[in-house]
């Protein structure tokens, strides 16, 4: 429950800065140059076994006995929304430009290298873009499973496919094979802050809130 109110609170952070057309990771920068304040990284959202479910286990618990809390399910709400959020932006820019753009996930686990996709909120995120989008395609080395989308055979295909680039999880394979990539023409999303070092290497850079 602690962590994921941590993250909540750096994830709602990103949703306010996306609204002020504000850097996030600068000002989570700057926050935590005091010595007592330490905000985390903002990202797509809580995934896996662990973390979702212990603080609904507590609060349950609590309910059970008359009690009640407020900032569990708070930070449970605003965790769950981040694949929307991203979601809703990534579907803006595909419907802003004039000629199709299809779009390639990297990463479908909860977590980097390891195979599994327990509540991970890019399946979630896959999920919504397949509701909105014809053209998504998804390439995990690690992950089988395609949910619905197009499954590339390695990232040269996925690359080859699609305009808009979208780091979910940043496998070390992944970071690998994308180090000798021409990025040029892409325009990359990378909600969780993973490669900031290509802001000058592709057509566009957009980060979680900018």
């Amino acid at each position: 429950a602690f962590r994921d109110g941590n993250i909540g609170n750096a994830n709602e952070l990103a949703k306010i800065c996306t609204s002020l057309s504000i850097d996030v990771t600068e000002i989570i920068k700057l926050a935590n140059l005091h010595p007592r304040v330490s905000i985390l990284n903002p990202g797509l959202g809580v995934g896996g076994y662990c973390i979702p479910k212990d603080g609904l286990i507590l609060l349950e618990s609590a309910r059970a006995k008359g009690g009640d809390a407020e900032l569990i399910p708070a930070a449970r709400h605003v965790n769950d929304s981040m694949p929307a959020h991203v979601s809703e932006r990534i579907v803006g820019e595909v419907l802003s430009r004039k000629e199709t753009a299809e779009v390639g996930l990297l990463g479908l686990a909860f977590k980097e290298n390891v195979s599994d996709t327990r509540n991970s909120p890019s399946v979630e995120l896959l999920k919504l873009l397949i509701s909105e989008l014809q053209d998504v395609m998804v390439y995990d080395p690690l992950v089988a499973e395609s949910f619905g989308a197009k499954k590339a055979d390695d990232i040269d295909d996925l690359l080859k496919s699609s305009k808009i680039i979208v780091m979910c999880v940043g496998h070390d394979q992944i970071l690998n094979e994308l180090k000798s990539k021409d990025l040029s023409e892409k325009v990359f999303y990378d909600p969780r802050n993973i490669m900031p070092e290509l802001k000058s290497k592709v057509e566009k850079y957009v980060g979680l809130s900018v």
